[in-house]
């Protein structure tokens, strides 16, 4: 198997004619059941495009929610394992014995424009001007 100018494998079958695959991009056509109160709705839904990539995006961000569920389960773990141990605990300490406090850093200090936005937005939230 080889690869072509386009990216995508190239693999000879049959009398020498070539397929390809490209990464991602090769339709599979599938069949789906659906209540019919859930098919109406995509269908009252559906722009452009049709049921087919209503259904496909659907499924791309549920996959992305799950990852990312994944990734905040592995983080997780991670912090706990460095909460329940003795020496990152020390490490900590000691950074933030050396902290300051940005309000006690003085006027000299530029924040930037997404933290003014952000401190704006806290003040506002909590009922200050």
């Amino acid at each position: 198997m080889g690869a072509d100018a386009g990216g995508g494998a190239v693999r000879a079958v049959d009398g020498g004619f070539a397929a390809r695959w490209y990464n991602g991009g090769m339709k599979v056509k599938t069949s789906v059941t659906l209540s019919k109160d859930l098919l109406d709705e995509v269908d009252r839904r559906v722009s452009q495009g049709g049921r087919s990539q209503f259904v496909e995006m659907a499924v791309e961000e549920r996959l992305r929610l799950l990852r990312r569920a994944e990734l905040n389960r592995r983080d997780i773990e991670i912090l706990n394992r460095l909460a329940a141990d003795p020496d990152n605990q020390r490490e900590i300490e000691e950074v933030l014995e050396d902290a300051v406090p940005w309000w006690e850093l003085g006027d000299d200090v530029e924040l930037l424009p997404e933290v003014e936005e952000r401190l704006r937005r806290d003040a506002e939230t909590r009922g200050e001007r």
